[in-house]
């Protein structure tokens, strides 16, 4: 996907990425999800990148910081320390949010979520 951004008065843009419900199955609290992707633009932008997980009637999310020239980035969410009620995980979505992207040209490819189990120490 790719994004030309002109006349731009907002302070982000934010694409949300929702995962389908069989990503949903299963999840546990003593797993590590992971992103990887190719984002590139004209010029370096700031991102990061929200994990949010709804569980009952709470929303848990996680952030972590992109890097801002772009290239293969990866994101790591320890969802152990997301206070997650296993048992009610309903949905998951991640958010893409880049800061200031006013006259840029952003692209997003390969974005590929997997999931680990979180080491036992």
């Amino acid at each position: 996907m790719s994004l030309d951004v002109f006349g731009f008065q907002g302070s982000f843009l934010s694409l949300a990425i929702g995962f389908p419900p069989e990503a949903v199955a299963g999840l546990r609290a003593r797993q590590i999800l992971r992103i990887d992707a190719l984002v590139s633009g004209d010029r370096p932008l700031s991102a990061f990148a929200r994990l949010n997980v709804k569980h009952g009637p709470n929303l848990a999310q996680l952030v972590q910081d992109l890097p801002p020239g772009g290239g293969n980035v990866l994101a790591e969410f320890d969802l152990a320390y997301a206070g997650l009620d296993e048992a009610r995980i309903e949905h998951l979505w991640l958010d893409v949010i880049f800061t200031a992207p006013a006259l840029a040209r952003v692209t997003l490819r390969d974005l590929v979520a997997s999931r680990r189990p979180r080491a036992e120490l």
